[in-house]
């Protein structure tokens, strides 16, 4: 069975680039997000492989705040 690979990243173009590598050379089967909630329920349920994480998803939130890995949750 491939492995699984979920791709967060809100650029169309960069995540089509993934997709289009990772599923020609390795044989992953990709899936593309901008969903946290999604990865951290899919991380949960260990039915996700690897995740490749954009650092700032200008257009995603959690819990009523931008998801931005360019600074701490607390800043």
């Amino acid at each position: 069975m491939p492995q699984r690979i979920m791709i967060v990243e809100d650029d169309p173009m960069n995540a089509k680039l993934f997709q289009l590598i990772l599923t020609r050379k390795g044989n992953y089967v990709i899936e593309i997000t901008e969903d946290p909630l999604r990865v951290i329920q899919e991380i949960k349920a260990g039915s996700v492989d690897l995740v490749i994480m954009d650092v700032s998803l200008s257009n995603s939130h959690l819990d009523g705040k931008p998801v931005d890995g360019s600074r701490s949750r607390e800043g």
